[in-house]
């Protein structure tokens, strides 16, 4: 199994996630039960 950088910071904004592409630059979203890793590089 490879290893996996769960460290690095993916940058969301703008990239079409609802999550992350609605509300204001300040404010974070804390409202999807989810996490923001980078996908695998098999997807």
């Amino acid at each position: 199994m490879a290893k996996y950088n769960f460290d690095e910071i993916i940058w969301r904004r703008n990239t079409n996630s609802i999550k992350w592409d609605r509300g204001e630059e300040d404010v974070l979203p804390m409202d999807i039960a989810d996490m923001d890793f980078k996908t695998a590089p098999i997807i």
